[in-house]
């Protein structure tokens, strides 16, 4: 059961619409700001896929204030990541062959990064938690 189901709809592409609300956010900002706020813009697109629409540039401005993204990571990684690293996978269900494959997967990603970004790190469960907020942010 999808427990955020009421919160998740469909975002539809308004690039006019993106252009209006970005401009009009840039207004109000310094040229700090304006660069702050476009690279987190771009990061939406790229990142999270979303398609340029008013919903991508609000939520940039609300990430652009300070500590604000990484509140979001962090939450991801409650919400997300760290789910999915204590999930047992000792079923022979579908469902577990898969969630057992995102978990290596996650696993396996955050000890790569940690043996190129921070060699000696531990590679427990908060190592790990670390390594994906890391890559995150």
């Amino acid at each position: 059961e999808d427990l955020n189901a009421a919160r998740s709809r469909f975002v539809a592409a308004d690039a006019m619409g993106h252009w209006e609300a970005v401009a009009s956010k840039e207004r109000a900002l310094t040229k700090s700001g304006v660069e702050r706020f476009r690279r987190i813009d771009a990061m939406l697109e790229a990142d999270s896929l979303w398609p340029a629409c008013p919903g991508r540039a609000q939520l940039a401005e609300r990430l652009k204030q300070k500590g604000q993204l990484r509140r979001r990571c962090e939450r991801c990684i409650d919400e997300v990541v760290d789910p999915l690293l204590r999930a047992p996978c000792s079923q022979a269900s579908s469902s577990s062959q898969v969630l057992g494959q995102a978990q290596q997967l996650l696993t396996t990603c955050a000890r790569d990064w940690l043996v190129e970004a921070e060699p000696g790190q531990t590679n427990d469960e908060n190592g790990l938690k670390r390594a994906w907020l890391h890559m995150l942010l």
